[in-house]
């Protein structure tokens, strides 16, 4: 029997700074970020007054239940709080599909791989963190949990 305390595939912390890295990458002309306290994690854009886009983040990480075998927590309320948004104002769900069995940092170690570099390296398939994150709308997570959401309970 295979047994793992419950940990985390790659740490929450490292996937929010890591798009922010990326964002502010990707547009650089002056992307602002700010952390709310509760909410969604990233909101891109604390609404200057100047033209622009915004973009919301709801990042979550995996928990490893077994080997290659990873599950995302989602919490419903927070969802169904987000869902009663008008669409344009619905933070996207962002949160990695890991193709590795333990945790990123054991995997790279594994493959003579700096971790802290992941979130730079843009070539070698599977590494950039970019290559094995996934971004749902809220209306597409809600469409997966349908069951649970409308099941008891569901406030």
């Amino acid at each position: 029997m295979w047994l793992m305390r419950k940990s985390v595939s790659v740490p929450e912390k490292t996937l929010e700074h890591w798009s922010s890295q990326y964002i502010t990458y990707r547009y650089p002309s002056q992307a602002a970020l700010w952390w709310p306290a509760s909410g969604e994690d990233i909101n891109v854009g604390c609404l200057p007054a100047r033209p622009g886009k915004i973009v919301q983040l709801e990042l979550k990480t995996t928990t490893i239940i077994s080997p290659m075998l990873h599950d995302v927590k989602i919490d419903l309320a927070q969802l169904r709080k987000y869902l009663r948004l008008p669409l344009g104002h619905q933070p996207f769900y962002v949160f990695p599909r890991p193709d590795w069995g333990g945790t990123l940092k054991a995997e790279a170690i594994a493959k003579g791989r700096a971790v802290t570099e992941l979130a730079f390296t843009r070539s070698g398939p599977g590494w950039w963190f970019a290559d094995w994150m996934v971004v749902l709308t809220a209306g597409q997570v809600a469409a997966v949990l349908r069951a649970v959401l409308a099941g008891p309970g569901r406030g």
